[in-house]
């Protein structure tokens, strides 16, 4: 777990569900209110740490390693240092891993 690579002011692919109205957290017109926000100058929202956060940031990459092991996948690599950005799109990603089959 490296932390947040995307930037604060591109939307992330966590954030599609909200911006499909899929999201119980969050509206669509909160996400509006963020981006503009922070287009402003303003800071993001920040969802404070809690105990399910820290434990997913301590085993995330040991179900990483476990799912590719059961999915049979020969290369795994879970150090991800850089976000994916759409090539046309204002959006990001922040991956936890990526696998294949060589």
């Amino acid at each position: 777990m490296v932390g947040k690579l995307t930037p604060d002011w591109m939307l992330s692919a966590s954030r599609i569900p909200v911006l499909l109205n899929a999201s119980p957290y969050q509206t669509q017109n909160d996400l509006l209110a963020e981006m503009i926000r922070i287009d402003e100058g303003g800071e993001p929202t920040r969802i404070p740490p809690n105990e399910n956060m820290a434990w997913g940031d301590m085993l995330e990459a040991v179900i990483l390693q476990e799912s590719a092991k059961r999915l049979g996948l020969t290369f795994v690599d879970t150090e991800i240092t850089e976000a994916v950005h759409h090539d046309v799109l204002p959006l990001a990603c922040s991956l936890d891993g990526v696998g294949e089959i060589k």
